[in-house]
């Protein structure tokens, strides 16, 4: 995507299409004839130069349908002006099981548009790079774009964590819904200001009610699954929007307004989830997609 679309274009996007569509909406590819590539990620100006192991996730389509194989792995090259920057093997991700599976830590699954790649490169100075995987005949490739530190929007890892407050059923700081999920979850007891500098927390920006792809949609339920194996970390959801209940749920409405937790933290985009330590830094950030795998690493390594 060439132009910057406003949050609020993006969810009535994300609300209204199907997965395919909105794939394809963000798409780069050099051919169109194969397998395309997907950017899972905001191209708007979320790309830090120099910040090692960058998470860029990708999906692979063909078509509109998933172009890959259950149990597929990509071998990547990054490369800026025709030289090689990384190479690297990306192991496919599911976003969410639709059957059990034999060991329930293994991610199998039949999926057809979740599977995702999270690619972590490091691209060491600003300016526009590509993305390069042979998948079979195709040479598939796409541009992704990386900008320096003071353009970026929001915040990386790295970054000290602000002193925020998220809502509470004591304290609604300033939204009229508490939690879309039906029935809500139970990670609004506490906020990032009790934890900051005392206890290690993640933080999920997420409203599952209004995002409901196959992408953005299982997060939060892939949370909750693991918040219990993980007692010493706090977890804390917050929504998106500050007057779900008074729009009616209607995120489209022109009157619908971001939730004061939102804009401290200037995001463009959800969901997002925050990693902080016991130091108040954030170690890491897992944007639109993720799945069980890649987040009990995070919390591993938290």
């Amino acid at each position: 995507m060439n132009r910057r679309i406003s949050r609020r274009n993006f969810f009535k996007v994300a609300g209204g299409a199907t997965t395919a569509a909105i794939l394809s909406s963000c798409t780069n590819t050099s051919s169109g004839l194969g397998p395309e590539f997907v950017a899972l990620y905001s191209q708007d100006r979320a790309i830090v130069a120099g910040l090692p192991g960058q998470r860029i996730p990708i999906g692979v389509v063909s078509n509109g349908t998933q172009a890959v194989d259950d149990q597929s792995e990509l071998a990547v090259r990054v490369l800026k002006d025709g030289d090689v920057i990384e190479e690297l093997t990306v192991a496919a991700h599911i976003v969410a099981h639709d059957h059990v599976a034999t060991n329930p830590d293994d991610g199998h699954q039949h999926s057809e548009v979740n599977r995702y790649f999270p690619l972590r490169a490091t691209l060491p100075e600003p300016g526009i790079y590509d993305i390069e995987s042979q998948i079979g005949a195709f040479l598939v490739t796409m541009p992704v774009q990386a900008f320096s530190r003071d353009e970026i929007i929001g915040l990386v890892p790295g970054d000290t964590f602000p002193n925020i407050v998220t809502p509470t059923p004591d304290d609604s700081a300033g939204v009229d819904t508490l939690c879309t999920r039906k029935p809500a979850c139970q990670l609004h007891t506490t906020t990032p200001a009790d934890l900051l500098g005392k206890q290690a927390f993640a933080l999920l920006i997420a409203t599952p009610e209004l995002c409901a792809t196959a992408y953005c949609g299982p997060v939060l339920e892939t949370l909750l699954g693991v918040v219990e194996q993980y007692p010493e970390i706090g977890f804390i959801h917050g929504e998106v929007y500050a007057n779900v209940d008074e729009v009616g749920g209607n995120y489209t409405d022109p009157a619908i307004e971001l939730a004061p937790h939102v804009k401290a933290l200037d995001l463009e985009f959800e969901p997002a989830l925050y990693f902080v330590n016991a130091q108040g830094v954030i170690v890491d950030r897992l944007d639109n997609v993720f799945d069980i795998k890649e987040l009990r690493a995070e919390l591993d390594a938290l």
